[in-house]
């Protein structure tokens, strides 16, 4: 099974760093949201991460790329609180310093990481997810030019046959469906589509699932295909954010788009 000429293997770093020079469906979600916010973000290097953003991405690597890889990188275990018996949470000043400790990137406590394992047992026996997992290419980036401007995108799963997987975890999968558009995964859904379009020089497809599974008991897993009519539609949303941002470049004004007075027209 040989990766598509299209794509390449850039590990997690090299990809985050070359955020300044390529265009992400994140940061243009953001300027979506407020010019303003993305240009910090660009001063600043990206949004602070958060307890939960990270234990995503152990989930990620160790979902994806096997527990062997995620071994390689994340420690297990942690620091013990005196008081309670129980484990410093991750976002906590005493497991920040055992992280940097540990000689590892990073660690998880011995609960998230079964945690995580159930969570990717889950996904294996759920009738659409299993089988989307089953071949495939994790964490691939497909870099090109949209729209005159350089991008990249880092697909979770990539299919054999082309098909875009993207995991997302979550605390309730009941409310996933806020997720999806508090998050903007619609527009960065069509973002991802272009730019493997783009690169491929294919303009069918592909089409675009979120693989979603809770993060705590009883680990639910859900798989959402985004239609092509609403990626069709945010596709053009896209193009014209890009054609607004050569203008924020251009002019080094970014608004915050309240510059207006605002209405109340519906609660």
């Amino acid at each position: 099974m040989d990766l598509p000429k299209y794509c390449e293997l850039i590990d997690f770093d090299e990809y985050n760093m070359a955020r300044k020079v390529y265009l992400t469906s994140s940061a243009l979600f953001r300027f979506q949201k407020s010019p303003v916010l993305f240009k910090m973000d660009l001063d600043e290097g990206g949004q602070e991460a958060t307890a939960s953003m990270d234990l995503g991405t152990a989930a990620h690597k160790l979902i994806l790329e096997g527990e062997s890889a995620f071994l390689n990188m994340y420690g297990v275990g942690g620091p013990i609180n005196e008081k309670t018996g129980k484990c410093f949470g991750r976002d906590t000043k005493k497991f920040g310093e055992w992280v940097a400790e540990s000689g590892f990137s990073d660690c998880v406590t011995a609960e998230e990481f079964g945690a995580i394992k159930q969570m990717r047992a889950n996904l294996i026996a759920h009738e659409i997810a299993g089988p989307i997992l089953a071949a495939g290419f994790p964490e691939i980036t497909v870099r090109k030019e949209f729209c005159g401007v350089r991008c990249q995108v880092r697909i979770d799963w990539l299919n054999p046959d082309g098909q875009i997987n993207d995991l997302k975890t979550c605390a309730d999968i009941d409310r996933f469906q806020w997720s999806i558009r508090d998050h903007g995964y619609i527009p960065r859904a069509a973002f991802y589509r272009d730019v493997v379009r783009s690169a491929s020089g294919e303009f069918v497809g592909p089409a675009y699932r979120l693989v979603v599974v809770e993060t705590r008991r009883p680990y639910r897993v859900g798989v959402w295909e985004i239609v092509d009519e609403l990626l069709d539609e945010a596709s053009e949303n896209n193009k014209i954010s890009v054609e607004e941002l050569i203008e924020c470049q251009r002019t080094g004004f970014y608004p915050t788009l309240y510059e207006d007075l605002q209405t109340v027209e519906n609660i």
